[in-house]
């Protein structure tokens, strides 16, 4: 729910991963899924110990990332940060399924 505390529906298909920076100016990469798993995994695995569900991290990280695009968004500003967001869902996503 970040920071702000926003959430909305109960579940919903995933269409992407943004990875968020701070940075000098927006801008957008897409990167790959081997590039993006130490980030994914860390979201998911936080303050477990236990072996299994370290292992179950795992697993769910590598499945989450063979369906789904990962991003790096380098955002100096949150609203035009998340025009672009919008907007490479729209180009990426969205086209493909049109």
């Amino acid at each position: 729910t970040g920071k702000e505390g926003l959430h909305g529906a109960p579940a919903a298909p995933l269409s992407g991963i943004f990875l968020l920076r701070r940075g000098e100016a927006d801008r957008i990469e897409a990167v790959s899924a081997g590039k993006a798993a130490s980030s994914v995994y860390r979201m998911i695995f936080q303050t477990y110990v236990k072996e299994d569900v370290m292992r179950l991290a795992g697993t769910f990280t590598e499945k989450l990332l063979l369906h789904c695009p990962v991003w790096i968004l380098t955002a100096k500003d949150v609203s035009p940060s998340t025009q672009l967001m919008a907007d490479t869902i729209k180009k990426e996503v969205f086209s493909n399924v049109l």
